[in-house]
């Protein structure tokens, strides 16, 4: 981009500022610029230490923002950590160059290492951080706070006013005076340290594509925090799914289905942080999310629940938001609404219930009064399971009635989920272990117990039994390679919606293949590739279809050689037709799950032999309370074999 007029440049006045300007001109030779110096607040009021509540976040910023906004200049260049998060409405970083040197370093009048000052020595600092690193290694030292040009920090330490000084590596060099440094020290610093910001109006796309060249964001990546929904997998938002499958890396936490990381296959990191309990601390977390970040990485930071709600994902988002990292937020579905779309209970319902609070049971005892009656709510505890009696306590005290329902649930939306049913009064009784969300208010008294029934099968949706579906698959579908020339097959028979997806994502079917369907859901999903049936059978089991082979509808199909794409363990009547080849095209193996207390439930749904088969082996017996939804005859001989042959109900004989 050619440069026509002067770039009018804004700095600070002091010798380091100058040397900043110096440096981001250093990358563009030649270019015509005028340098403006002004004095900032913060120059002007040496006497403030950093760490006082009277220092505004602009301190250093505040002229040359003004300048840029008002057309005084085209940019300003800043030291990166000095400037406000937010910027001023109508500002924005249009380049933020590499850090050379991030470190700290020692200064010392005696050439003294840190650990060999004397006793007590004066050592000056201009930071809490640096304050409190300094006292973790020598507590007995006095720290004392600093404010000046660096030459001014420095004369302190020439004159013998103070011992020591801790100042940033970068400033020296930038100066000239790295020959003064006594020590490279091992502290933590401010991950901005070394990097020069470059501020414009959001107005000056010009600026904005000129210094792009300079620009270290150009190779950074993108962070999205992201809501994985209360409980299992199927809560999962499509964005959030969508963002998963691309990322490179996934730090995730407690709380979240774990299964449904099988699905992505990248980088994953466990940093959860429970009660008692911490994999990471906050502070190391928001430095590992920044840290991927600056690799050119798709990062997902995954959540359970929604991250904005009693998530800490704010304080990792503003951390991000403040350090320049491009961050997004993908919502979730919360716990509140997990578990009362579990126990049917509606958060807010006309007549009813016209207010809705979140609340920490950590903060249970600073409810504000209850509002007057005409204003009924819904309250809802976060965090509540080790503080159950100082949420009654606190209800009680701020007027509500000790009958008041309220319902407690435990893992919402997880597949071992609990719902108890009681009121203010009695509510420390039902005590529930961690996680557990408190809904109080007169609509949870419209909770209706409502029968659970395990789905052990693939798709829970197109199984109509009576009660809520929990679905705990037991199978899961692998796609294995088949050497097979469809040219060579006029007709192509389907027994399941699996084999319809596994074959027609890898082959096209032609018009002249003559197709045949087990049942009408097998039929649906060939529609949906967009595939005319050309024979339904007339009862949705295979050995049926089998049967059926020589029906007068199928003899007029004028079948010679079929194919049969079906699962290893396919086994019926269709593999001993003469027209019929068989080709595997998937595997059906078992799937690890948790064992749940069945007491929970009232039955459980077979959708083949290999759901009973992986059952059996997690549990050893099925209990006799339960009703054994199945489908098709394989499966009932399955249980009947097993020795299960009482309670066997049959729903639907097609498979997944």
């Amino acid at each position: 981009m050619a440069v026509e007029n002067k770039i009018r440049i804004i700095t600070r006045k002091s010798p380091l500022a100058l040397a900043q300007t110096r440096e981001i001109l250093d990358s563009f030779p030649g270019i015509p610029h005028k340098i403006i110096v002004v004095e900032t607040l913060g120059d002007r009021n040496k006497q403030i230490p950093l760490s006082s509540e009277e220092v505004p976040g602009d301190f250093f910023t505040r002229e040359l923002d003004d300048a840029v906004l008002r057309g005084r200049a085209d940019v300003a260049v800043h030291s990166a950590k000095d400037l406000p998060a937010p910027l001023k409405a109508g500002l924005e970083v249009i380049a933020l160059t590499k850090a050379g040197d991030s470190s700290d370093s020692l200064v010392s009048g005696d050439n003294l290492p840190l650990k060999k000052l004397k006793i007590g020595a004066r050592v000056g600092a201009s930071s809490e951080s640096r304050k409190s690193q300094l006292l973790g290694i020598r507590p007995d030292l006095k720290v004392v706070s600093v404010r000046g040009v660096i030459e001014e920090r420095l004369f302190l330490v020439e004159s013998g006013r103070i011992d020591a000084l801790v100042v940033a590596t970068c400033a020296l060099k930038r100066l000239g005076l790295a020959s003064r440094i006594t020590e490279i020290l091992r502290f933590q610093t401010h991950p901005l340290q070394g990097m020069l910001a470059v501020t414009a109006k959001n107005s000056r796309a010009d600026m904005k594509v000129f210094f792009s060249k300079i620009d270290a964001r150009r190779s950074w990546g993108k962070v999205y925090i992201v809501g994985a929904g209360s409980g299992g997998r199927n809560l999962l938002t499509v964005r959030a799914k969508n963002i998963l499958e691309r990322a490179d890396i996934i730090f995730y936490d407690d709380l979240i289905d774990e299964n449904l990381l099988d699905d992505y296959h990248c980088r994953k990191t466990y940093i959860g942080k429970r009660k008692g309990r911490h994999s990471s601390p906050q502070s190391r977390i928001n430095e590992m999310l920044f840290a991927a970040a600056q690799k050119k990485q798709i990062v997902a930071r995954l959540k359970g629940g929604d991250p904005f709600i009693f998530g800490r994902g704010g304080e990792e988002y503003l951390y991000l938001r403040e350090r320049h990292i491009d961050v997004e937020i993908v919502p979730g579905i919360t716990a509140a609404q997990g578990a009362a779309a579990s126990a049917g209970v509606p958060l807010t319902m006309r007549g009813i219930s016209r207010q809705l609070c979140f609340l920490s049971g950590h903060y249970a005892e600073n409810i504000l009064p209850r509002p007057r009656e005409k204003d009924a709510e819904t309250i809802v505890f976060y965090m509540a399971a080790s503080k159950i009696t100082e949420v009654k306590n606190s209800l009680l005290k701020r007027g509500f009635d000790a009958d008041t329902p309220a319902i407690l649930v435990r893992k919402a939306g997880f597949s071992d989920e609990k719902v108890t049913a009681t009121d203010i009064q009695n509510m420390a009784a039902a005590r529930q272990k961690s996680p557990l969300a408190v809904i109080v208010g007169k609509t949870a008294g419209l909770y209706a117990p409502r029968n659970k029934v395990l789905f052990t099968g693939l798709d829970p949706y197109n199984c109509f039994v009576p009660g809520r579906l929990i679905h705990y698959p037991l199978i899961e579908i692998r796609p294995i390679s088949f050497d097979a020339d469809i040219k060579n097959y006029d007709g192509i028979v389907f027994t399941s919606r699996s084999a319809v997806r596994i074959f027609c994502l890898r082959h096209s079917i032609s018009k002249k293949h003559k197709i045949i369907s087990i049942g009408p859901q097998t039929s649906g999903e060939l529609k949906n590739y967009g595939y005319k049936v050309d024979y339904e059978s007339e009862f949705p089991d295979s050995d049926v279809l089998a049967g059926s082979w020589n029906a007068l509808a199928i003899k007029k199909l004028k079948l010679q050689k079929v194919l049969y794409p079906c699962s290893n363990l396919s086994d019926n009547e269709m593999h001993y037709l003469p027209a019929v080849e068989a080709k595997v095209v998937y595997k059906t193996v078992a799937q690890k799950q948790p064992r749940l207390n069945l007491k929970m439930f009232s039955g459980v749904v077979f959708s083949s032999s290999s759901t009973v088969e992986a059952f059996i082996k997690i549990y050893k017996t099925i209990p006799k309370h339960l009703v054994l939804f199945v489908y098709g005859r394989h499966t009932a001989a399955k249980l009947a074999e097993r020795g299960y042959e009482k309670n066997v109900q049959t729903v639907s004989p097609e498979q997944n």
